[in-house]
């Protein structure tokens, strides 16, 4: 194979990857836009209850960079919506204000700072951290402050919607009269206005690289198709030409070769392994093993990828036929030859690139070495 080739190939496989992993996450994006919001266009968390035995609780600092152009709330142009249920017949407060002004309003008292939540199904753990121990002052009732951008107070379910600014923001919630022992349901919900032109903008993006990397990899791959008899290159450089010959009928089922080359480039170890990333790519899905499942759920494991897979079928076919199925057995053959070539020539055993093609059934190059079938 031809430098240009290889380098076509190589550029062509790492655009054709990186261009469906953008089409993939634009195609995951859109389908989250179009399923997983509610009908206001807000993302939401599920319902998760907090509580404590101290006057009030806030979220960790929410840091949102410093105010300009630099800033995460002055270009991200989002909504942030909080809804509160008391989960009782006492009325809460729930508000967004500064950090500063908030920590200003709970200097000394008591109070419990949520620094983690977690979910595992239908279950749900937060870790609390106890802000001012000692502390001995009573808050005054919240909603006569004046510093909150967003409030809600009242009996049953609030909530407060706030547009994103930058700077350090906490979130409060508490009794509306000031009192303690909060406990509180609470639902988060966001919504961005540039996801929908950024899950088209991906798209797109990894459509045309795809596309691009397609051609790319055409281009390397495409060559003369051989019969049985003809005339092909012995190796990549394509110095001499050896025919396709079948394996003789007398010819062992099995038989693995190999052999030094004996013109081995001094600087081609240099650049092989990155070269070998697509080969590397293709081997991996053929001989990886395969999860299915959730991580806390149910789930099985395929071992080998799609190698391991074939030979399991063709295990099964003979079990109850006795027959190895022609086509399967081409097919595992040509999987096989690929994946000992990609080790040769990652192992730097050989300058000779693999084709980028399965050579396979009873159909082998003739070695250059050997005048013997294979």
């Amino acid at each position: 194979m031809k430098p240009a080739r290889i380098v076509s190939l190589v550029i062509g496989s790492l655009l054709a990857l990186v261009g469906f992993g953008l089409l993939a996450g634009g195609g995951i994006l859109g389908w989250a836009l179009a399923t997983q919001r509610d009908d206001a266009g807000y993302f939401t968390t599920s319902n998760q209850q907090f509580m404590t035995d101290s006057y009030a609780l806030t979220s960790d600092k929410i840091d949102l960079g410093d105010p300009g152009p630099d800033g995460f709330g002055d270009w991200a142009n989002a909504m942030v919506r909080v809804r509160v249920d008391s989960a009782g017949s006492d009325e809460v407060f729930v508000g967004i204000a500064r950090e500063a002004d908030v920590e200003a309003f709970l200097a000394g008292v008591p109070h419990d700072d949520i620094t983690t939540t977690s979910r595992f199904g239908n279950s749900s753990n937060a870790e609390y951290r106890r802000e001012n121990v000692d502390g001995t002052f009573i808050p005054a009732q919240p909603a006569t402050q004046t510093f909150w951008v967003a409030q809600a107070s009242g009996i049953g379910t609030r909530g407060i919607t706030w547009h994103v600014e930058s700077g350090s923001w906490a979130i409060l919630v508490m009794n509306a009269n000031g009192t303690p022992n909060v406990t509180a349901n609470v639902q988060f919900g966001g919504q961005v206005d540039y996801l929908v032109p950024i899950a088209i903008g991906l798209a797109l993006a990894g459509f045309l690289l795809l596309a691009v990397g397609a051609v790319l990899i055409v281009v390397g791959v495409a060559r003369p198709h051989a019969r049985d008899g003809a005339l092909v290159p012995s190796s990549t450089t394509g110095a001499s030409l050896v025919p396709v010959v079948p394996i003789t009928a007398a010819a062992y089922p099995l038989r693995l070769e190999g052999h030094l080359d004996p013109s081995l480039s001094r600087w081609q170890w240099l650049v092989k392994w990155f070269l070998a990333i697509p080969q590397l790519i293709i081997v991996a899905f053929l001989t990886a093993t395969w999860g299915f499942g959730q991580r806390d759920g149910a789930g099985f494991l395929v071992s080998g990828g799609l190698l391991g897979l074939l030979v399991f079928v063709a295990a099964l076919i003979l079990l109850f036929t006795g027959r190895y199925p022609p086509r399967l057995h081409d097919l595992v053959v040509g999987i096989n030859r690929w994946i000992y070539r990609v080790i040769v020539y990652a192992a730097l055993m050989t300058d000779q690139y693999p084709p980028f093609h399965l050579d396979q059934g009873s159909f082998e190059p003739l070695p250059a070495h050997s005048g013997r079938s294979e």
